[in-house]
């Protein structure tokens, strides 16, 4: 069985710049913005329905699922993999809220390139 690999900063980043050199720049936009709509989405409502992501539904897999890349900037945020769902168990808002920050800076960036 494969080890899983451990989702960290350097990692995003890394992944980053691997889409940002083969010209995946829209994708990459996409995929950041759509994270920052979830998050916050469960900061907005306590509805537990916004901490489930269904990685088999469409939009999902337009918006974020069509590589690693999306899943992994999620599970940095606080998503886990459970069966085909991304879960956000216990949200902890001043993280969501530090995820947002990071998320929204390389979302400006990347609207600059």
């Amino acid at each position: 069985m494969e080890k899983e690999e451990k989702i960290t900063i350097e990692i995003l980043y890394e992944k980053m710049y691997k889409f940002y050199r083969l010209g995946q720049i829209d994708q990459m936009r996409t995929c950041i913005k759509t994270a920052i709509l979830y998050l916050e989405n469960i900061l907005k409502s306590s509805d537990e329905k916004f901490r489930q992501i269904n990685t088999g539904n469409q939009n999902y897999q337009t918006r974020v699922g069509q590589g690693v890349f999306g899943e992994q900037v999620l599970c940095l945020c606080g998503f886990e993999k459970n069966e085909g769902i991304l879960v956000m168990r216990n949200p902890d808002e001043n993280s969501i809220r530090k995820s947002l920050e990071f998320l929204k800076q390389k979302y400006s960036y990347l609207e600059n390139l």
